[in-house]
């Protein structure tokens, strides 16, 4: 816990070495975003940063702080992607020797970059967890230094220099948004905060399935999650670090958790007003800002966020692409049952035809005389969204509102068959599995358990984790057998009841 920032503490990060290595990144102003909140929201470009990430600073600080024998030695990291760079690109210009372990599930983008850099890369474990211990047995074995992303006090005094520079760029800053994974970055900009702008409210921010900080705060010590949402995998860590959480606790003024969508929207403004694509990480600082703003009722504030990162890649896109209107509220999905009659999708459309019609599925059951749509519409008036549900059940139509369903947004609006809706199978039950995304695994999970069980639907999407999902209807009076499901395996079996 922060009493006082002693002099050498700030000390360390004024003088910082990282000002010598890296210019100033730029503080931004968000034109549009701060109309429509009615509040000046500045953003810091990290992610023009050389890695396009803030983490060099850290990785920097840590390897510049080495003695010359511990850099002969070699340095050891665990990560799946911008602290794994970072140290891959000071040890390439120091001249010494890195070894980078990752996941098997890292994406080859990130892969190759570290590579490029000339480390040495070991893939192992299905996790941050799994290659943090290999790079702890490698580190002891062959006495190489262990760099570590957010848990080490020279990493945070990297970290640390971007709120000197924040406060070099803007004169008086309110309110200052951090996105929290292991809590390296939160906590080096609190000890310049404290110490610079003690006025300045620092508001941590997690996504929804990543509340590491959270649920330490609430148990007053540090706690492990059991399981983390990998959606912004750049902080989805199940353990805070020690040291970050002795900083931060009793520290922070406000605390946000994000949703997924709430997140893919927070891209989307970023690029609108900047033309930079943010990491899903990288915007969840965003996120937060715009929820707290929101739900404080806070106008003319001077706010800042941290533009953290942007190693996105395309198949992320696509998802970030498909939910931001829904994290702005700016989205309806509907599925709808409509009376097949010559007119009616017609009559349908006509109650909504001031409304911007985004996606229609429309399945007619082979032996009923109903069909089954999956609808979307968006508008920027959310009162008029909701309105538009209304006079649709009015209209006597049958509705399931999907809008806050994830089955419904990640599988349901992608079954262009008869899913639980209109289905003729009458002993049908659904079930949702997750599980690592990884060559073969699909095959390999239907196999071993529905090789004789007739499946009656099935969806499969990478839902931008390091999981995948997969939505199964089977016929249940052959119910699949689970029990040959290895000890171990990161498997979630959840049986779907479509109240939805």
């Amino acid at each position: 816990m922060i009493t006082d920032v002693s002099t050498r503490i700030l000390n360390k990060i004024v003088k910082s070495p990282v000002f010598d290595y890296l210019p100033p990144t730029p503080l931004d102003y968000m034109h549009k975003l701060s109309q429509s909140c009615s509040n000046d929201v500045y953003i810091k470009r990290e992610d023009l940063q050389p890695i396009n990430s803030f983490k060099i600073r850290g990785a920097y600080q840590k390897i510049m702080s080495l003695t010359l024998n511990q850099l002969n030695l070699g340095v050891v990291a665990a990560s799946a992607g911008n602290h794994a760079q970072g140290v891959a690109k000071v040890c390439k210009e120091l001249g010494a020797n890195a070894t980078i372990v990752m996941p098997e599930v890292t994406p080859k983008i990130k892969v190759d970059a570290v590579r490029a850099y000339g480390a040495h890369v070991v893939l192992t474990g299905v996790n941050y967890d799994d290659a943090y211990d290999y790079a702890i047995k490698l580190a002891n074995t062959h006495n190489m230094t262990l760099v570590h992303p957010f848990d080490d006090i020279e990493v945070i005094y990297g970290q640390g220099t971007i709120g000197v520079e924040l406060l070099n760029q803007i004169d008086e800053l309110d309110y200052l948004f951090v996105q929290v994974g292991g809590g390296g970055l939160l906590s080096g900009l609190l000890l310049v905060m404290r110490a610079l702008s003690p006025n300045t409210k620092v508001i941590a921010v997690e996504p929804e399935g990543a509340q590491t900080l959270g649920e330490s705060l609430k148990k007053k010590q540090v706690t492990k999650l059991d399981a983390v949402c990998t959606f912004s995998d750049g902080v989805a860590v199940r353990q805070i670090g020690n040291l970050p959480y002795n900083i931060c606790s009793g520290e922070i003024d406000g605390h946000v958790a994000v949703a997924n969508d709430e997140v893919c929207s927070a891209i989307q403004q970023i690029h609108e007003d900047t033309r930079a694509m943010a990491e899903c990480s990288g915007a969840v600082g965003l996120a937060g800002a715009n929820k707290y703003l929101r739900e404080n009722g806070l106008e003319g504030k001077n706010v800042a966020v941290i533009l953290s990162g942007s190693n996105i890649n395309f198949q992320k896109l696509e998802y970030v692409a498909q939910r931001y209107n829904l994290g702005q509220m700016r989205e309806k999905l509907l599925h709808i049952v409509l009376p097949e009659r010559k007119g009616e999708l017609i009559k349908l459309l006509s109650h909504i035809n001031d409304v911007n019609i985004t996606e229609i599925k429309y399945r007619k059951s082979k032996y009923d005389i109903r069909a089954n749509i999956i609808l979307s519409f968006s508008s920027n008036d959310s009162e008029l969204l909701e309105s538009k549900v209304d006079i649709l059940a009015s209209a006597g139509y049958t509705i399931t509102d999907l809008t806050k369903s994830d089955i419904g947004k990640s599988h349901l609006r992608f079954m262009i068959g008869d899913s639980k809706f209109g289905s003729t199978v009458e002993t049908e039950r659904f079930y949702r599995l997750e599980f690592p995304e990884k060559q073969g695994q699909l095959l390999s999970t239907l196999n071993r358990i529905y090789i004789d069980v007739e499946i009656t639907a099935l969806n499969y999407r990478q839902n931008g984790q390091h999981e995948c999902s997969l939505l199964l209807g089977v016929d249940s009076s052959s119910e699949p057998d689970y029990s040959n499901f290895k000890d171990g395996e990161s498997y979630k079996i959840q049986l779907i009841d479509f109240g939805l």
